[in-house]
């Protein structure tokens, strides 16, 4: 699928509160992959002791962590299609048309311009 620029949708109220939305969860989950490697390296370092950093180091799961850093923008796509299909649903005419089609665009890997 072709990722597309559309025009011309006048958004109302309900649409401007799914945009809203969708720009939160994407700083979400944008902090989500800061916080958590942060979040690891201060449990392992921060006011411990040479052997106590050593211990938490090995017994720190750094695959597991990637790999749930890595689910991360699976995650945030699959809520920017909930919202952008209940937002489908809860508009009419060119805006519920919008709102399908982005999420069908999400589905197939299109990025949203989050600014």
């Amino acid at each position: 699928m072709q990722c597309r620029t559309v025009t011309g949708v006048t958004f109302g109220p309900r649409s401007k509160a799914a945009i809203e939305e969708i720009r939160k969860k994407h700083h979400l989950a944008t902090m989500l992959q800061v916080m958590v490697p942060a979040g690891a390296f201060v449990n392992i370092f921060l006011g411990n002791d040479a052997l106590k950093a050593a211990y938490n180091i090995q017994s720190t799961d750094f695959e597991m962590m990637a790999r749930a850093m890595a689910a991360v923008p699976t995650i945030e796509r699959a809520v920017i299609v909930r919202i952008a299909q209940l937002a489908a649903l809860d508009t009419v005419g060119q805006e519920s048309t919008f709102w399908r089609e982005f999420a069908r665009g999400i589905l197939h890997g299109c990025a949203a311009a989050t600014h």
